[in-house]
Formats: C-alpha cells, sequence, structure tokens
C-alpha cells in the first residue's frame, strides 16, 4: 500500500482546497510550461513547441522555465517563438510555486530529479498543477509516491513520471497487446515480451541521473523487480531482470540485458497494478519481461557485464570520454538514431499478438515528442485521462497517445494474426 504523506507535509493541506481546483486552473495565465528548459533535452522539448505544437495549436500559451533568466531569453530569441519566460530555482521553493500556479500543466525536464524534482512536484501537488516528466529515476518517483500519493489524491492532481523513451513505448505498446489480445481472443494477457532494438547515444544529464542515483544510495531499490508496485507482493517468476545473453533462433540474433529495462518493467507492472484496481486487468497471472536483441554475440557479451563503478565512469567525464550536464548528441548523430520495440504478448493459451514500436533517435528527438504530447493530452482531455495520483502513461493516456505519436512519426503497430505458443 503507498504511504500517506509524513505529518510534516499536512500544513500544505490548507494550502490548496480541491473543490475550487476547477476555478483556479481556469484563471492561470499559461497552459503549460516546460520547466528545466535550457537543458539537453528540455531545449530539444521547448524547439518542439515553438514549431510542431505552436503551429498545431495557435492559442496554446506556454512558458519557459529555469534559473537563469539570462539563458531563459537567450533560448527564447533562438526559436523565435513568444514563449513566456518564468524564474524558478529548486533551491527557493516560493519561486518554484510562482512558477507552477501560472500553469494548467507542468512539464519538468530538469535532471536529475532526485536532486532537483521535488520542489516542483511538491509544488503541483500542493497548488493543484497537472504533472509530466521524463525521468527515468524509479526510485525517486517510488519516494514521491509514498510522500504525496495520498493528498495528489485528495487535491485532485494527476502526475505522469516516465513520459519519455523511458517508458512509453514499452508501456503503451503494452497497454496496446493486451488490449489486441482482449480483442482477438477473447483472453487475460499471461506473458509480454518484448525485444529493444536501437542505435543511440546519451546525454551528460543521463550520465549524472545514474550517478546521482547511486549517490543516494538507491542502488537495492533499482534491483527490485516490483519497486513501483505488481499484481503481487514478492517478485513471480520471470519478473527477475534478465542478466545473461543468448541466441534466440525465432529472432535469429542475441538476446541480452537491455539497459532501459530496469526502468521500464517497473513501469509495465505499475500499470497492470493500477488498471487491475480500476477493474481494467491485463490478467490475474500477467508477466512483463524486456530484453535487448542484438546481431553479434560480442555485442550480447558486453551488454551482459555490470556498468563502470562509479569513480571510474567520473574519471570518463572528466577526461571527456562521457558527457558533461547539458552535453549531448549532436543533430548529425541524433538525425542517424533509431529505435524499434517487438512487443509478443501471449494468452493464458500461448496465443500471440505482436505489437511493433519504432522511431528515430529515442533517448532525446522521440522524447521530446512523447511527453511534449503527454502534456498537451492531460491538458486537453482531463475529464478522460486516468485516476487522479501518481499515473502512469498507460493508465493516464492508453491508446489516445499511441494514435497521437504515429501522427507525430512515432509508429505504433499491431501487427496482423500470428498464432504461436509459449
Amino acid at each position: 500500500a503507498e504511504k500517506r504523506p509524513p505529518k510534516k507535509k499536512k500544513i500544505h493541506q490548507i494550502l490548496y482546497c480541491a473543490q475550487h481546483r476547477s476555478f483556479a486552473m481556469a484563471g492561470r495565465a499559461l497552459d503549460v510550461v516546460v520547466f528545466g528548459s535550457t537543458g539537453f533535452t528540455g531545449r530539444l522539448i521547448a524547439q518542439y513547441f515553438a514549431t510542431t505544437v505552436a503551429r498545431q495549436h495557435p492559442a496554446l500559451k506556454w512558458g519557459l522555465a529555469g534559473r537563469s533568466a539570462e539563458r531563459l531569453n537567450a533560448l527564447k530569441a533562438a526559436l523565435g517563438c513568444d514563449a513566456a519566460v518564468l524564474v524558478g530555482d529548486t533551491n527557493d521553493q516560493k519561486s518554484i510555486d510562482n512558477v507552477v500556479s501560472s500553469a494548467k500543466v507542468v512539464l519538468s525536464a530538469a535532471g536529475p530529479f532526485s536532486k532537483f524534482g521535488t520542489p516542483v512536484v511538491d509544488a503541483c501537488v500542493r497548488l493543484g498543477t497537472d504533472y509530466v516528466d521524463i525521468t527515468g529515476e524509479v526510485p525517486w518517483v517510488k519516494r514521491m509516491i509514498n510522500r504525496y500519493g495520498q493528498l495528489a489524491i485528495q487535491n485532485k492532481v494527476t502526475l505522469v513520471s516516465l513520459c519519455g523513451f523511458d517508458s512509453i513505448p514499452s508501456d503503451i505498446g503494452t497497454f496496446l497487446a493486451v488490449e489486441e489480445i482482449r480483442k482477438r481472443f477473447n483472453e487475460n494477457t499471461k506473458l509480454v515480451r518484448t525485444h529493444a532494438v536501437l542505435k543511440g547515444s546519451f546525454s551528460g544529464g543521463t550520465v549524472a541521473s545514474m550517478l546521482e542515483m547511486e549517490a543516494a544510495g538507491d542502488g537495492d531499490a533499482m534491483r527490485n523487480p516490483i519497486l513501483l508496485g505488481s499484481l503481487a507482493d514478492n517478485v513471480r517468476p520471470g519478473e527477475e531482470d534478465y542478466s545473461t545473453y543468448e541466441y534466440c533462433e525465432e529472432k535469429k540474433a542475441w538476446m541480452a540485458p537491455f539497459m532501459m529495462a530496469f526502468i521500464n518493467t517497473r513501469v509495465v507492472r505499475r500499470s497492470s497494478m493500477l488498471l487491475a484496481a480500476q477493474g481494467h486487468s491485463y490478467g490475474p497471472d500477467f508477466v512483463y519481461q524486456e530484453r535487448a536483441l542484438v546481431d553479434k554475440e560480442s555485442v550480447a557479451q558486453k551488454l551482459a557485464k555490470p556498468l563502470p563503478p562509479p569513480e571510474v565512469r567520473k574519471r570518463m567525464i572528466a577526461a571527456g570520454i562521457l558527457p558533461k550536464p547539458g552535453e549531448g548528441p549532436s543533430q548529425q548523430e541524433r538525425d542517424k538514431a533509431y529505435f524499434k520495440y517487438y512487443i509478443d504478448g501471449y494468452s493464458e493459451s500461448g496465443r500471440r499478438v505482436t505489437v511493433t514500436v519504432e522511431g528515430g533517435d529515442p533517448g532525446y528527438t522521440e522524447t521530446a515528442k512523447m511527453v511534449a504530447e503527454s502534456a498537451l493530452l492531460l491538458l486537453h482531455n482531463r475529464k478522460t485521462a486516468g485516476a487522479v495520483g501518481f499515473s502512469t502513461p498507460a493508465v493516464a493516456f492508453g491508446r489516445a497517445l499511441s494514435d497521437r505519436l504515429t501522427e507525430c512519426g512515432i509508429r505504433f503497430q499491431v501487427l496482423p494474426e500470428a498464432q504461436a505458443k509459449l
């Protein structure tokens, strides 16, 4: 069960009255604020708003937010947009409250979230502002659920973390596979197994987030397959993280541990738990697994090895081998990047449905689309979004998000009927 907020937070309950939420939201100056918009991924999100979103939603009022007015104004000038500029520093809660209270939805791209994210969530929950982010820091998300979950429900606030490459393709793809199994076979789903193929690199912010999680002592939590909840109280057979490598005859490729699986699997299992509570269970014995798919055994062997120790990675950053915060892949590198997920769902009788999800540069270009479109769905379709509180992409948005992203070039496809036994 999710814990209630600690007693010291109860004073926040008098600062916002849930029954006046609609009135308060109607009077807000901005529809969406992009917080952390001068970071590497934040700039790409801001660019997407300034071009695609502004063209499709000309009446939308949005803002750029972060710590430095100078950098924000420079970004606004470079984008040639009419976005509002709001300054908020996570070391100054009042300034964050001012940013959050100006918007109906806050989109946060300011990581590491375990270092910078909590004041933004705190303000959203207290002030009744809906929220999406691009974090992959699952232990931090768990702390936010424990600390603010009940108050978010009380104040009718919807918060949807993990709205980027981690974990929308996995979460929404699984949702579609389960939906198709029910439609084709009228059965529950027993197993969904995702095989991920991708080419891309990472930013300094991603490296920093991983180091921050380890510095915070989150190692054990990161290794818990059901950290965000599951249908069972204990890890069930098949839910353990995949840690070896082997050749897959059916796929004609090597299976190996997938670096995003320790994030994505936790989110899919939380979705299955939340949907079951709403009466939309994937199935009582549902299990989700995720693996990388590569063409060479040597690559599979490398993926099965543990990461270098934090001290070694810090030296690699200092030496320029790994990117620093604010740095990331170039436009040319992002143009060559891609991903494709093969999501195989199996019914209770062993019949199979396959969903594919594919797009371009996963971690940055496509993440910007994913989180921006999630924010817009939360803004425009709030009455039909999933339950309030800490939700997931599948629960909050479901098929509406896959339809929207497919229009944006991230293709979700249910393949023609196939028969396969477990």
